[in-house]
């Protein structure tokens, strides 16, 4: 063989070779983040068990004692608070359970495009309010997909408002959507230029109850992370202090 027809032989094969070592790479991350979601499931199955047995025992020797009070006993309040706190521990407890399980879907055979419209018009009016940008690159080949519209919406909403969020008050503050095509599938970037996570605080996004957030609740990410693998898809992200973050999702046919 030709010198130069061995080395541009010798540089496809590199060239196959880093594409099916970045294919596996995805490939794996992929499957650790179905696996680890797993896992947490499985947590929060047991705590929801151990937590809500006692509880009902609480609840029902609170039922007992409250029947056996005059009506105008003055400790009456204090049962009272004891039933309030019990049903936000079980409320509490459904958004956990919720968030780490799969629910079932409502398939139907949308355009992704289409939702992301639907929802930046839901969100353009607090966008305005905070002088955010919101750049658009939709793929305009991209093809319908089996969706869930109410969960897809959800999960891209999650993000979008997480990241409107972080850019409030931030001057040039910038929010962009990409779609593309690709591979039979819809590959979806939702990137903001924001204040990012270190390392620390990186692997946790994922994770029930984990905020930096000022009274947030630390369940949106979760349940976006459940929505997608739901549909078979796969999420990730990129993000460094200082260098916003990068949601990628996708989204199969």
């Amino acid at each position: 063989m030709e010198p130069e027809n061995q080395k541009a032989a010798n540089t496809e094969a590199i060239n196959k070779q880093l594409a099916d070592l970045a294919a596996a790479r995805e490939e794996l991350m992929a499957q650790q983040s179905q696996a680890k979601f797993m896992a947490t499931g499985r947590i929060a199955r047991t705590l929801a068990h151990e937590v809500r047995n006692p509880l009902t025992n609480i609840n029902l020797a609170m039922e007992q004692l409250v029947s056996d009070l005059p009506e105008d006993d003055n400790t009456r309040f204090l049962f009272d608070m004891i039933d309030r706190n019990s049903k936000r521990i079980n409320q509490i407890i459904s958004e956990l359970l919720n968030s780490t399980r799969f629910a079932e879907l409502n398939i139907v055979h949308a355009s992704v495009n289409e939702i992301i419209k639907e929802l930046l018009q839901e969100v353009q009016e607090k966008a305005a309010a905070q002088h955010l940008k919101i750049v658009t690159d939709l793929d305009s080949k991209a093809l319908k997909l089996p969706v869930d519209v109410e969960k897809i919406k959800t999960a891209l909403r999650n993000l979008v408002v997480n990241a409107m969020e972080l850019l409030e008050g931030k001057k040039d503050a910038l929010l962009s959507i990409t779609t593309r095509q690709h591979r039979g599938g819809l590959n979806i970037t939702i990137e903001d230029n924001g204040p990012g996570l270190n390392e620390e605080d990186a692997v946790r996004v994922f994770e029930p109850y984990f905020t930096r957030k000022q009274g947030g609740q630390g369940l949106s990410l979760t349940t976006t992370q459940n929505i997608i693998l739901n549909h078979k898809g796969e999420i990730n992200f990129n993000t460094a202090p200082g260098k916003g973050m990068r949601f990628n999702i996708r989204l199969i046919q």
